[in-house]
């Protein structure tokens, strides 16, 4: 990931192999920089026998090269100084990228983190991607210099030399580019910085080499050599720095990182032991150094000596050019030369023979059972191995014709060997002793998802000739942005296994994932193919849901959100609890409600909310039952429940007001003397059951009040409405079909059927003990009209008890009117218990009663049943004669309707006879 988060070293497992320990110290990451890393020690920790096998080159381009080479991640890099920067697979050569700059490049490019990091002479610094070359960020502006700014690498900061002509030392940061902090210079400066974690050593043009805070560019101490430092950079061990200039004389200097240990500074002279030409010839000497390479417990020096003579005539001119490379191997504790030897020359009257002034390319110090050490000549295209403790030559190649560039030092690592040369041509060899292994093979299929933390991935290890399994080590890689060489998140190193457990990663985050084995003798294989693997969890089920809204078809509901961060949304489901289809799954996305439509007025739903993932994974359900009905209001205030709204209206002395629509009455209600269920109609507010049970129970209450039901119906109940002992319940414009029992009053109770219909029910009532009073009420097309028991009492009053198949009353006498007439209704199979406007009992009721909300005409009576005094009361019938009687249709009492049946009759026969 391209941000500025720290890199997290998740897990290392004990037991790393000692090959890939305590005694690789100086060891870098690859081979990152010149010197390999930021102290510059030019020391392998890889396990290797002398020995050079050439493995793959690369043609040069057609501009001069004077920088060397960067490996790191598989990837070896170069550039050239018209700025073409080229890639390339360290193991097989082939060319990943290439591109061209736009400036003069000189500086050695840096390659750590999937990073290229370029310096071109005109002063501006480049990061590329490693492995694709596109631009990460730019540093500096284009200016005049001589050279391009050298570069060292340190705890995640690039450090650079802005030599001539800026005299400025900057540190800047290689995640983002930004600067970390910069100061000025006293003198010019060309070589290299040097960066340990206390220190940055840098060396000017006037032989003084100093130090400063790599925190804040704080000055530390300054030494003066007495030389004349270009671009020989000073060299790091754990206790000193180690210092070659160049200018008259070469001399090794040891000085102690803290100017607190310099008791043990010492100066080493490393005299040319055969300067060439005969006495007096000698015009000059100009001495040129290379960063000493420091291991094995040597220091390694490699100086070039180049002289001008005057040997035809003593006139003072020129006419032979003398260069000699000479190493010079130290032993520091004994501040002594073990020996010295001649690398290669040049004797002749041209001076372009003269290898650049200043520049030497630095040895490379191997470790081991026989340490050995890398040496390339700035003279000609020639690598030697020799023996560090004797100097025997124990592998050569050299390439005629040819020249190392000129700060061609070269790189090692993973047991390839590489340099360039001036004109751009890459040589890379094996050496012996140690084949790395090649890259693992993740054992898993790209997109993998893990339904818990911490499980498993395994991987093939690479084959790897000369190391075992149990010898090898091998790095796991995870990133979120797919750049896991550039940035990374969780970086895991197991050892001696083909498998590791994932750290806790967070869910839904697909994280690219690649390996690299690393071999008991330190070598790195290349990077594996890339695959992705995510953990998918399932989130935390929502919160807290409610319901918002109802209506009769439709039911609004919201909630908290999941507190799994991970949520992408939410799926509601309504599933009837009947058994019917079930509505949805809905998807809301990352809504926090929902609107549910097209379900089944006064039927329950289990409403349920799972939270789901971006990867898929859904939570457990949240859950709330709810049922589609019109609002329920007390007071203006709405309910969802009507037993809420009950409560709230008993405890307020409100009325709980229901709209039109069906309410479900999967459980009793009970209503207290003094409480009051209004509806919208007979037909239109509908209290459903589950065809058992108590719909509606009255309490008595605190005094003699009475609980009043009214315009609505009831249906589909054990018993639509019960009077408990002592209570009193009124039931008005209430109609009642299809249940086991209409009303039933406990003893002492009384109920008022005030304008009631009870149709189709087994018993229209059932008394036991009670008094029931029917006021222009209909028990009409029951199993059995009232039984009665205990003394119960049963009143009429303009009502009709009729068609009721086993017989309106048992077990009590009725008191007052029965009128005994059929009701007619418009569809009783569909239950619309509606009369029709030619049913006996339209205009049947109390004459002296007003027929209130009746629509006209309406004979100016009350009908009977549950719609009377409604406005969905049928109308009356058609007359014989402009003035009074009764409708051809029927409504007439009983007496009139056989009168008008008889003089009918005798119309009919007088007709016939005529």
């Amino acid at each position: 990931m391209r941000s500025g988060r720290t890199k997290a070293l998740v897990g290392v497992v004990a037991g790393l192999l000692a090959g890939l320990g305590a005694a690789n110290s100086a060891r870098a990451d690859d081979w990152s920089q010149a010197g390999g890393e930021g102290e510059r020690r030019g020391a392998s920790g890889e396990t290797l026998a002398p020995g050079l096998v050439p493995l793959w080159s690369a043609p040069g381009t057609s501009a001069e090269t004077r920088a060397g080479v960067a490996f790191s991640d598989g990837v070896l890099l170069t550039v050239d100084v018209v700025g073409r920067a080229r890639a390339f697979a360290a193991d097989a050569g082939t060319l990943l990228w290439e591109r061209a700059l736009g400036a003069a490049a000189a500086g050695t490019p840096l390659a750590a983190s999937g990073r290229a990091v370029i310096p071109l002479a005109d002063g501006r610094v480049f990061c590329l991607a490693l492995e694709s070359g596109s631009t990460l960020w730019t540093a500096g502006a284009a200016g005049p210099s001589a050279e391009g700014p050298a570069l060292a690498l340190a705890d995640g900061r690039v450090f650079l030399l802005r030599g001539f002509p800026e005299r400025r030392l900057v540190a800047v940061d290689l995640v983002s580019g930004a600067t970390r902090w910069e100061r000025a210079l006293p003198e010019l400066s060309y070589a290299p910085p040097a960066v340990g974690d206390d220190l940055v050593v840098l060396g000017a043009d006037d032989g003084v080499y100093r130090a400063f805070a790599p925190a804040s560019g704080a000055d530390l101490w300054s030494y003066p050599s007495g030389g004349r430092v270009l671009f020989s950079g000073a060299s790091l061990d754990a206790s000193a720095a180690y210092l070659l200039p160049g200018g008259e004389e070469a001399a090794l200097h040891r000085v102690g990182r803290s100017a607190a240990d310099w008791a043990n500074n010492w100066t080493l002279p490393l005299p040319d032991p055969s300067p060439p030409g005969p006495a007096g010839a000698l015009l000059s000497a100009k001495v040129s150094a290379a960063t000493p390479a420091v291991g094995a417990g040597r220091a390694v020096c490699v100086v070039r000596v180049d002289s001008t003579l005057d040997e035809a005539e003593p006139w003072g001119i020129a006419d032979r050019y003398v260069s000699r490379e000479r190493v010079y191997v130290i032993d520091p504790a004994a501040r002594s030369v073990v020996w010295s030897a001649e690398l290669a020359g040049y004797d002749g009257s041209s001076l372009s023979g003269i290898p650049p002034y200043g520049r030497c390319p630095q040895a490379i110090v191997v470790d081991g059972a026989s340490p050995f050490v890398v040496l390339a000549s700035s003279a000609e295209a020639r690598v030697q191995l020799r023996s560090l403790a004797d100097g025997a030559v124990l592998a050569e190649s050299v390439f005629p014709g040819q020249r190392w560039a000129a700060l061609a030092s070269p790189a090692l690592a993973n047991t390839r060997l590489a340099l360039v040369t001036a004109r751009g041509a890459v040589r890379c060899f094996a050496l012996s002793g140690n084949v790395a292994p090649q890259a693992p093979v993740p054992d898993w299929n790209d997109g993998a998802q893990h339904d818990a933390q911490g499980q498993e991935v395994r991987w093939t290890p690479g084959a790897d000739p000369d190391d075992a399994l149990a010898a090898t080590s091998t790095m796991l890689r995870l990133d979120r942005d797919g750049e896991v060489l550039i940035d990374w998140e969780y970086e895991l190193v197991v050892s001696g296994t083909d498998r590791a457990t994932l750290p806790a990663l967070p869910s839904d985050v697909v994280f690219a994932a690649r390996l690299r084995s690393r071999d008991a003798k330190g070598a790195y294989s290349p990077w594996s193919e890339q695959r992705s693997l995510a953990v998918a969890l399932a989130p935390a089920p929502p919160t807290a849901l409610r319901l918002e809204r109802t209506a009769p078809t439709e039911l609004e509901l919201s909630w908290q959100p999941s507190p799994s961060s991970w949520v992408a949304g939410y799926r509601v489901l309504a599933r009837p609890l009947d058994g019917g289809p079930s509505t949805g799954p809905v998807d809301v996305g990352p809504a926090t409600r929902a609107l549910l439509g097209d379900l089944r007025e006064g039927t329950r739903y289990e409403l349920s909310v799972r939270a789901y993932s971006t990867l898929g994974r859904e939570s457990s359900p949240a859950l709330l039952e709810a049922t589609p009905q019109a609002p329920i209001h007390v007071n203006g205030q709405p309910f969802f429940s009507l037993w809420d709204a009950v409560a709230a209206a008993q405890s307020s002395g409100g009325e709980v007001q229901l709209g039109a629509g069906s309410y479900l009455l999967d459980r009793e209600l009970v209503l207290v003397g003094g409480a009051v269920l209004r509806g919208a109609g007979p037909h239109r507010t509908r209290l459903v059951g589950a065809g058992s049970g108590v719909g509606l129970r009255a309490l008595p209450g605190a005094g003699d009040e009475e609980v009043l039901v009214r315009d609505l119906g009831l249906r589909d109940l054990g018993t639509a409405a019960l009077a408990a002992s002592g209570a009193r319940l009124r039931l008005r414009n209430v109609l009642v079909h299809d249940v086991e029992e209409g009303v039933a009053g406990e003893a002492g109770s009384s109920l008022v059927l005030e304008r009631v219909t009870v149709a189709y029910a087994t018993r229209g009532a059932r008394l036991d003990g009670a008094v029931l009073d029917l006021d222009h009420s209909l028990l009409v097309r029951n199993e059995l009209g009232v039984a009665c028991a205990g003394g119960a009492e049963v009143r009429a009053r303009f009502s009709s008890l009729m068609e009721n198949r086993l017989g309106d009353l048992e077990g009590c006498v009725l008191e007052g009117d029965d009128l005994d007439l059929r009701a007619r209704f418009l569809d009783p199979e569909a239950r619309d218990l509606r009369v029709e406007p030619g049913s006996p009992t339209v205009d049947a009721g109390d004459p002296a009663a007003s027929p209130d909300e009746e629509p006209s005409p309406n004979g100016e009576r009350l009908n009977l049943g549950a719609f009377a005094g409604t406005p969905w009361a049928a109308t009356s019938p058609p007359r014989l004669s402009g003035g009074g009687g009764c409708a051809l249709s029927g409504g007439c009492p009983r007496g009139s309707a056989l009168a008008l049946l008889v003089l009918l009759g005798g119309l009919l026969l007088l007709r016939r006879r005529s």
